[in-house]
């Protein structure tokens, strides 16, 4: 399990596609038994998570998060240019049909930092 740094993994350590996806960003990967999902690396949403962690109230509603992983090829270089992913709790582990409902608070429906087309 990926612990708050960053690792790397080999070709032993599974990944596949998040089975239960229905919306937003694509590559979302189950690692191992699926107990973890690993997401592309945005690094506002790190930094999100990481800062998270010093509100003991507000912990208790986000997925626990692990840290970052760097996937690779098995002779040790990055298989692609984005193999860096942030590691969570799935919090669908375990459910048959699992239903989610993710809520945006606020006005204004695109990130700051988006480009025009979006």
């Amino acid at each position: 399990m990926v612990n708050h740094e960053e690792a790397t993994t080999s070709g032993e350590t599974q990944f596949q596609l998040l089975e239960h996806q229905v919306a937003g960003h694509g590559g979302v990967l189950s690692v191992g038994e699926g107990k973890m999902v690993a997401k592309p690396l945005i690094k506002r949403e790190q930094e999100f998570y990481e800062a998270s962690g010093q509100c003991a109230k507000f912990k208790a509603f986000i997925p626990e998060y692990y840290g970052t992983l760097q996937q690779q090829d098995g002779d040790g270089s990055s298989s692609t240019a984005d193999s860096s992913y942030i590691c969570l709790e799935n919090l669908t582990d375990g459910y048959e049909k699992p239903c989610i409902l993710d809520v945006k608070i606020g006005t204004r429906i695109h990130d700051i930092d988006a480009t025009p087309e979006k």
